[in-house]
């Protein structure tokens, strides 16, 4: 995006990681012969500055997904209860997503 397209108050994406959140500041850096000097968009989602032209606009903030909560006990109950052939099973499942 360029200067003037980009508003506080608007939706954007950081298109590099999935980034997204509401502008909640911009903020012009000079350059001051660092070569990182611009105009910056805080989000609210992270706290952190982005170079304006490096977002794009987004229709709306996913919501974000809260993980259920399991006590110690019910880990273990959970792990008590899975046998050899639920084990196996689950390493068949491996996709080697991370794998370096």
């Amino acid at each position: 995006m360029k200067e003037g397209e980009i508003a506080v108050g608007d939706i954007v994406r950081y298109p590099s990681t999935g980034t997204t959140g509401r502008v909640v500041a911009l903020e012009n850096i000079p350059d001051e012969g660092t070569g990182i000097g611009g105009i910056y968009a805080t989000l609210d989602s992270t706290g952190l500055r982005y170079r304006i032209d490096k977002l794009i606009r987004a229709e709306a903030v996913a919501e974000k997904q809260v993980r259920e909560e399991f006590s110690d006990l019910d880990r273990l109950k959970r792990a008590e209860d899975m046998n050899a052939k639920d084990i196996s099973d689950a390493f068949d499942n491996v996709n080697g997503v991370g794998a370096g």
